[in-house]
């Protein structure tokens, strides 16, 4: 029989041969997946889900009477967030309607007024008609010896003056033409001056009501009723979470392959490994976080220690890869960017579309009807003015 010490080294060199061969496939394997998979990846644990922060801020001075949301409320569009005192505004609002009244009634007169001079000047000129078919008459009987050449004289001198009274007619009537100008009444300057201010005051009454100028969520609510608020006083921020994206800061050995439009892989600490969302690279950032940080870094010194920096890249997220799970900002992302597509040079970002990428019409929306309401009352302040006279 074979001893034990006969058997030890073949054991030794089996368990060497099959470690070697264990070396070597695992080393064939890792080169296959390097090959094939790994060396189109571009991995990174420093990614987080960022988003607009919509601040809503007065657009008017006032106090507050009314908060009706609060941290964590979700709201529409043109949803009433805060209310304003209107007392100030209500005064103003009826100061304007007497001033156009007032105003419509000067108008109105001033186009009496023309009328007046318009039948003025008729009269005139029917007075100026009848005077010169006198004077003709009487010249006639001067010639025939019928008359005496001093009353000729006379109806000459009616005519002259009926002639001067028709200058003077026509001038006032100019004068009142100019005042009263040649459009309706309701263009008239000062009209449209009184109906700007109860534009400017209804305006400022609708201005009370902040309204909401997105779909999203409460954040940082800080206004409190009773607090008397500016122009520059940030109420809350509003958090469309419909609209996030992901920012993954590679390093900079990492960027050589990234072209726009590559696909990611995610997941996040929020729901774990079990839901695995995509997106796709939308842009590169310009710079380095360093460059844009309070302290920008300065290298020129005799004492610079190189620091692998970091370029934040802007990755979109496929919204239906979400199944309709909200993912709130901050959130921490493991991001895996496929770079088998590397057509075309390195770009840092695609052009920005024409029309505004961000924008809102909950302001906008408000002056039709004040509009219309304005029109609605010269309308009626100048019929009020005609029923009266």
């Amino acid at each position: 029989m074979t001893s034990d010490v006969e058997r030890a080294p073949g054991a030794r060199r089996r368990r060497l041969f099959l470690f070697t061969l264990g070396v070597l496939l695992v080393a064939a394997a890792w080169g296959g997946w390097w090959r094939v998979y790994g060396q189109y990846r571009e991995h990174t644990e420093n990614a987080q889900v960022a988003g607009n922060r919509l601040t809503v801020m007065p657009q008017i001075a006032g106090s507050v009477v009314a908060v009706q949301v609060d941290d964590t409320d979700q709201v529409r569009r043109g949803a009433l967030l805060v209310q304003l005192d209107e007392s100030d505004a209500q005064l103003a609002v009826s100061t304007a309607q007497a001033a156009l009244a007032d105003a419509a009634r000067e108008v109105f007169g001033l186009a009496t007024q023309r009328e007046r001079a318009q039948a003025a000047v008729g009269l005139a000129q029917s007075e100026l008609e009848r005077t010169l078919a006198d004077l003709d008459r009487r010249r006639r009987l001067v010639v025939r010896q019928s008359i005496s050449a001093e009353e000729a004289q006379h109806a000459e001198l009616n005519a002259n003056t009926a002639r001067a009274a028709v200058r003077v007619a026509s001038r006032q009537l100019a004068v009142a033409q100019a005042a009263v100008g040649a459009g309706p009444l309701n263009e008239h300057p000062r009209v449209k001056l009184a109906a700007a201010r109860l534009r400017d005051a209804y305006l400022h009454l609708e201005r009370c009501r902040i309204l909401a100028p997105a779909d999203g969520q409460v954040a940082q609510r800080s206004v409190q009723v009773g607090q008397q608020v500016t122009p520059a006083t940030r109420l809350l921020d509003i958090i469309p979470l419909d609209a996030v994206w992901v920012d993954v800061n590679f390093k900079e050995g990492q960027l050589a392959n990234l072209r726009l439009g590559q696909p990611v892989r995610m997941t996040t600490d929020v729901y774990g490994d079990e839901l695995e969302f995509t997106g796709r690279v939308a842009g590169i950032g310009a710079g380095t976080g360093s460059v844009f940080s309070l302290l920008p870094p300065q290298n020129a010194t005799g004492n610079w220690i190189k620091i692998v920096q970091r370029v934040p890249v802007r990755v979109t997220i496929d919204r239906d890869s979400l199944g309709g799970r909200p993912l709130p900002l901050g959130a921490s992302v493991t991001a895996v960017v496929d770079t088998h597509d590397r057509d075309g040079a390195p770009s840092t970002g695609a052009a920005a579309p024409g029309a505004g990428r961000y924008a809102t019409d909950v302001y906008a929306d408000r002056l039709p009807g004040i509009d219309t309401r304005v029109q609605q009352q010269v309308e009626a302040a100048l019929a009020a003015v005609a029923q009266a006279d």
